[in-house]
């Protein structure tokens, strides 16, 4: 019993890390997760496919699954604060909200990671032709679980961190308004390439970055 105890108690003892480090550690690694099941996703139903794993396949996919362990064993310890015992209601239900996100995200991870036309799994880093099929359910999965789990986020945080993100929104939106006119201007000048839709998503990519530095930096400062 005080081996369990103690056990316990080393599980939920807080990481030396500050929070908001442990906060960006832990989406980062949330979302490398979703990309490595994802991957292991596509490798997999395209060896079935083909009814062959060639050696490169073989050693991507225990990549894959080791990167996939090591990534799931990460979330958990970084979790330890958002899991500890005599927690709030309001931390509860917090926790509850972000465990919904990540478990809504990996399906949308999954899909994509087998819809590609190209080599299986790399649709997740790539700019390719997707499945039509596929890529419309993805879609559709995307923006209904987006809009659902906005929702459950907005009915579970308090005053302070509405504020932190609606600062975080404002900054995000000021980049964009900012940056797709000006990369617009040079590629017509012809100082920069042409901008397609791949640009424009890491255009989208940087302002998501902003938007959660500024909102842990104003949550947990």
């Amino acid at each position: 019993m005080t081996e369990l105890a103690a056990a316990t108690v080393t599980a939920d003892t807080p990481s030396r890390l500050s929070l908001p480090v442990r906060l960006v550690l832990l989406v980062l690694a949330a979302i490398a997760l979703v990309f490595s099941v994802g991957l292991i996703a596509g490798i997999v139903v395209a060896s079935f496919e083909q009814s062959l794993l060639k050696p490169r396949g073989a050693a991507l996919l225990a990549g894959a699954v080791i990167a996939a362990t090591a990534l799931g064993w990460s979330c958990w310890k970084l979790s330890a604060h958002w899991r500890r015992s005599g927690r709030s209601a309001y931390e509860k239900r917090y926790s509850k909200m972000m465990w919904v996100l990540f478990a809504a995200g990996m399906p949308i991870g999954v899909l994509i990671g087998f819809a590609g036309d190209g080599q299986p799994g790399t649709s997740l880093f790539s700019n390719g032709p997707l499945d039509p099929r596929l890529a419309a359910v993805a879609a559709v999965g995307l923006v209904v679980t987006l809009a659902g789990t906005l929702v459950l986020y907005h009915r579970s945080i308090d005053d302070h961190e509405q504020q932190a993100y609606l600062w975080a929104n404002s900054l995000a939106f000021y980049f964009l308004a900012l940056a797709l006119p000006a990369a617009w201007l040079l590629a017509r000048g012809g100082l920069i390439g042409a901008i397609g839709i791949g640009s424009v998503m890491l255009i989208l990519l940087a302002a998501f970055c902003i938007n959660f530095a500024v909102w842990a930096w104003l949550k947990y400062r």
